[in-house]
């Protein structure tokens, strides 16, 4: 039972986690209005120096569809876990082998995420 709490609990960490990065980039990358999805965006793209946003922003806008498709993946895998989760008699080597799912996903997103604010950075060079 604890285990199960454990993974329950782990599902709950992955899902607010993922869902936020998901509002952020619907709302920031897409245009789609929503007032709290790209504050905490914001605020990073903020800190940024201000010559710099613009760029920025503007190379995340370029890699939409690919941020698009690793947030697909993404949601996919997290499917999958939740799916096995649900399962009572999941067997650990599915559950190690879709959280690792999870991981190559989140670590794919991250990439583009950050190429793109490289690209932006330093002005594409």
């Amino acid at each position: 039972m604890k285990q199960h709490r454990l993974m329950i609990a782990l599902l709950v960490s992955v899902a607010l986690n993922f869902g936020l990065a998901g509002i952020l980039v619907g709302d920031h990358f897409f245009g789609r209005a929503n007032a709290l999805a790209g504050a905490p965006l914001k605020r990073v793209v903020e800190t940024l120096p201000a010559d710099s946003r613009p760029a920025v922003r503007e190379a995340l806008r370029e890699h939409r569809f690919e941020l698009a498709r690793a947030l697909r993946e993404l949601k996919k895998n997290r499917r999958r876990v939740q799916d096995l989760v649900q399962r009572e008699q999941a067997s650990s080597k599915d559950l190690e082998r879709a959280f690792a799912d999870v991981r190559g996903a989140t670590e794919e997103l991250q990439r583009i995420l950050h190429g793109a604010m490289v690209e932006g950075l330093s002005g594409g060079s």
